[in-house]
């Protein structure tokens, strides 16, 4: 066998490792990150929704504040004459 022949062969054999290799295992490994990925930006949504609840608590509890204040303030006939 010449060795052009064996430097063909190593190519070609090269080429077809590459091939073979992406089917076998690259492709999965890009399909995982591309699944990590998308879980870890539904996880940040979460993250936020966390927050967002907390920042809704601390307003909730700062409007009742605001309001038993007033409540406080006002006559018992001016209460009733604003919720109806």
């Amino acid at each position: 066998m010449s060795q052009k022949n064996k430097n063909i062969l190593l190519i070609a054999g090269f080429i077809l490792t590459i091939i073979m290799s992406y089917y076998l295992s690259f492709s999965k490994t890009i399909a995982v990150k591309k699944e990590l990925t998308k879980l870890e930006s539904k996880n940040i949504s979460f993250e936020s929704l966390a927050n967002l609840s907390a920042t809704i608590k601390q307003r909730e509890f700062f409007a009742d504040s605001i309001l038993k204040k007033t409540i406080l303030k006002t006559p018992r006939y001016k209460i009733i004459s604003l919720l109806f």
